[in-house]
């Protein structure tokens, strides 16, 4: 592929958007991370599904050079400018890499038929998508994520697979594969009243080590949720054979948008235990929690392991030995948060 087919699809890009936006698409402004960003929906006209999970994102008359497009092919007669690549090409990360050649960034999601297309130096970006109708079911808890992962390593912000909550303003992340319980520990401390960032991904400043949220959404397996009667009544969505509800609808005071960083938190969940507790762990098992379970999601690099080691490096890591008890998975968790804050 050359250089010169890059740019022209480019091109041709710059020319569609502004040929197919009208007054009536909804238009709104996030804080995404670190900054503003405008975006635009082109062909909708009332808020999308899928925003539902960042609108606690939403800011307003707040300036910003950065615009995310969002468009849905079957919206339009017209097509969007068509693929001149060989699909071949695609790594597995979805990364087109002759646009980074190009010195842009293009990712291709199958699932959905997703395509991604980022101008790192004029800061814009366009997610577009076959169908809206045809996207995965997670979507709707955490959307729009290939384009978020890839322009927060441009801002040098890192996206981590890790559910996070907080105490006076100070966060804990909690990390470890799949069914050890980061999702239910981060509910149970939402309805012990604590602060809540995520239960599936967030945004992390290694600078900082600053927490910030992404999504809003929490799912907990249909068994659990009768275990959580004050948030009962909020879990009002299905995501991917779970239950799922929107934290800044159902608790929009304990809903936090960044916080910064005191510990990492590996969970062991054990059925057969009942009370919590904690002990302090060295950094590299809290690495070998949280790292390999990101990148199996991810996709992503090096430079992008060395970042994150250094966020780990930076904090104090526990595990947090969790049973069936929620009320005590929650009091550990505020005790840890309060040890920190002293």
């Amino acid at each position: 592929m050359s250089q010169n087919l890059v740019d022209q699809f480019v091109e041709q890009i710059q020319v569609w958007i502004p040929g197919h936006q009208k007054p009536t698409d909804f238009r709104t402004q996030i804080v995404l991370g670190t900054e503003n960003v405008n975006t635009h929906f082109l062909g909708w006209k009332t808020e999308p599904t899928h925003f539902r999970a960042i609108k606690h994102l939403e800011t307003k008359n707040v300036k910003s050079g950065t615009t995310f497009f969002f468009v849905d092919r079957s919206r339009f007669e017209d097509s969007f400018p068509k693929p001149f690549w060989n699909w071949n090409e695609v790594l597995p990360s979805g990364k087109l890499p002759e646009f980074e050649e190009a010195g842009y960034s293009a990712y291709y999601q199958s699932v959905g038929e997703v395509f991604i297309f980022i101008h790192p130096v004029q800061n814009w970006a366009v997610w577009v998508c076959g169908n809206e109708k045809d996207l995965p079911e997670w979507e709707l808890a955490a959307p729009y994520r290939l384009l978020f992962q890839h322009w927060f390593k441009s801002k040098n912000l890192l996206l981590l697979h890790s559910a996070s909550v907080a105490l006076s303003g100070k966060a804990v992340l909690l990390v470890g594969p799949g069914g050890k319980g980061k999702s239910t520990t981060s509910l149970a401390c939402l309805q012990a009243g604590l602060q809540y960032l995520g239960d599936d991904f967030v945004i992390i400043n290694p600078n900082s080590l600053e927490v910030h949220s992404l999504y809003q959404s929490g799912k907990i397996s249909p068994g659990l949720v009768a275990s959580m009667p004050e948030l009962l009544p909020f879990f009002n969505s299905k995501v991917a054979e779970k239950q799922c509800l929107f934290v800044g609808d159902s608790r929009p005071g304990q809903m936090l948008q960044k916080a910064d960083l005191v510990a990492i938190l590996v969970l062991d969940f054990q059925a057969n235990w009942t009370t919590s507790g904690f002990i302090e762990i060295g950094k590299s098992e809290a690495f070998k929690a949280l790292i390999p379970n990101t990148l199996a999601l991810l996709h992503e690099d090096l430079g992008w392991i060395q970042r994150a080691n250094t966020v780990i490096s930076g904090l104090t890591c526990y595990r947090l030995q969790t049973g069936t008890d929620f009320a005590s998975i929650a009091t550990t968790v505020q005790d840890i948060l309060q040890n920190q804050n002293a």
